[in-house]
Formats: structure tokens, C-alpha cells, sequence
């Protein structure tokens, strides 16, 4: 077997998958969730089912995205599936004889299930292991890490870049317009989710969708932007005041910049080693 050092990104990802099924004693492991499909090999479609063993990774797709698995799916066995993908799953299972196979119970539908358990036979035993996955995504890798960065540099471009355009008289959807679309022109795959720009007494709505209000002069607007790249996503928060703030508007900003700053310094006591000095 090759070192660490020399193996892809998505082939650790899957011994560090393998090491967690042997722990639960999980000769196999069916993934169904696209987004952990997408961190174990690599294909990014909106359709497939992937098979992991102590030895193998199978990964199912529909004709549709067999070009796609092909150049973006690492250290698995692709395999073209026309007839179900889930039955064509259930068929390998009872071949093969699995005896006791994870599914993740959270990402699947009873209705498939059900197909599941019975094309597959009486003698597999489908073991719910919700969170599997889940529990190795938490822990970021430095390739991961890369394209969050990149995602939140992308994100703070397009901010400073749009800034300079708010004023009185510009639409909220015609900013929110102007974000979404200076994000794609930076490279990213779009926005991470539904932009919000929320002006004066909208600013106050938790997730205001940008509007065709106008902005006026002499109020808050929020944005709440975020770009995502290769799959990974950015998220920012940002509050302008537009005019010159009164003894009010700075006094609400101080209060929450004073309850920001205790708020970090709380976390970084809680994140000193037990001995440590300040």
C-alpha cells in the first residue's frame, strides 16, 4: 500500500473511511449522500451511489453523468448503470454474499430501502450508520481548507468590489444581481445560497430576500453573501450604514462590536490548554 504522503486526497478519505468500519465492524458501507459521495471520490453529479469495502470502492452512475465519473471520481471502479442504481447495488450485494452492510439510514428514502433490502436478499443485513461520513467531513483536510479560502477570498472581492456601488437610489436585487454575478466572473460555481441584501426596515428580517426597494439615505443594509468553489462555500455577514451615522446608530454598533469582541474572547479561553497563561 502507498504511504499517506503519496496517496490522493480522496483515496485518505477513504482509509480513514475503512479504519472507521472496521472499528464498527462494517465489512461494507453503501453512501447515498451526494455531498459524502463528493468528499470520498470526487464525482460531484446530482445522481449516484457508491460501495465501499475493506478492499474496493464501487461507484454507480446513470448514463448521464458517465463522461463526468469518469474525470472527476479517484480510487474508485466507475460503473455505468442504465437499469437502477440502486438495483444494480442490490444485485452486487447478493453476489457477492455481504453478510452485514452500513447504509447511511438518514439519506435514504423507506420506499428505497425497502427495494434495497429485498433485492438484495435474505442474507444481507443492513446496519444504519447515520453520521459515518459526517464525522470525517468535520475534520477539514489541507485541500479542503484551500478551497474554503479560496471560496472566502472570492467572496470578500466581490464585497469591496459592489461596495463602492451602494447608494441611494440602487435596488437590493440589483446588488444581490451585482454579487451573484461578480462571484461567477471571479470562478466561482455560484453563490452558496440565496444572496440577501435587506435595507432600513428589512435589515431587520433573519433571511430578507433582496427586493425591488430602493435604498435611501440614512439606514442600515445588510448582506449576507457567500460564494461557493469545487463544492466548498464561503459565508459573510456585512452591515452598512448609509449617511452619517447618529449618536443612536453608533451606539447600536458599538453594542454589538462590544458583544462580538467578548464573544471571541471567550472562545479562545476555552481553547487554551489547561496550565496555560493569557
Amino acid at each position: 500500500m502507498k504511504s499517506d504522503s503519496l496517496l490522493n486526497p480522496h483515496a485518505k478519505r477513504q482509509n480513514s473511511l475503512r479504519a472507521e468500519m472496521e472499528e464498527q465492524r462494517l465489512p461494507s458501507l453503501l453512501v447515498t449522500n451526494l455531498t459524502n459521495i463528493a468528499y470520498l471520490t470526487g464525482f460531484r453529479g446530482s445522481a449516484g451511489v457508491a460501495l465501499f469495502t475493506s478492499r474496493e470502492g464501487v461507484l454507480w452512475v446513470d448514463p448521464r453523468y458517465a463522461l463526468q465519473a469518469q474525470e472527476q471520481a479517484r480510487s474508485v471502479e466507475v460503473i455505468e448503470e442504465r437499469k437502477g442504481l440502486l438495483k444494480a447495488v442490490a444485485e452486487r450485494l447478493k453476489r457477492n454474499k455481504n453478510q452485514r452492510v452500513g447504509y447511511e439510514d438518514a439519506h435514504l428514502t423507506c420506499a428505497d430501502f425497502s427495494r434495497l433490502e429485498q433485492g438484495a436478499g435474505r442474507r444481507v443485513r443492513f446496519v444504519p450508520v447515520a453520521g459515518l461520513v459526517e464525522q470525517l467531513r468535520a475534520v477539514k483536510d489541507e485541500e479542503e481548507v484551500a478551497k474554503i479560502r479560496g471560496a472566502g477570498r472570492i467572496t470578500v472581492e466581490v464585497f469591496e468590489k459592489v461596495l463602492g456601488g451602494v447608494r441611494p437610489g440602487v435596488s437590493e436585487s440589483e446588488l444581490g444581481a451585482e454579487i451573484e454575478y461578480l462571484m461567477r466572473k471571479k470562478g466561482a460555481e455560484g453563490v452558496a445560497f440565496e444572496t440577501i441584501v435587506a435595507s432600513g426596515p428589512r435589515a431587520a428580517l433573519p433571511h430578507a430576500r433582496a427586493s425591488c426597494k430602493l435604498l435611501k439615505e440614512n439606514e442600515f443594509v445588510i448582506f449576507d453573501l457567500g460564494a461557493i468553489l469545487a463544492g466548498y462555500a464561503a459565508d459573510m455577514t456585512r452591515t452598512v450604514y448609509l449617511g452619517e451615522p447618529s449618536r443612536r446608530v453608533r451606539s447600536l454598533y458599538n453594542a454589538v462590536v462590544e458583544a462580538q469582541e467578548k464573544a471571541v474572547r471567550s472562545g479562545k479561553r476555552r481553547d487554551k490548554p489547561a496550565g496555560s497563561r493569557e
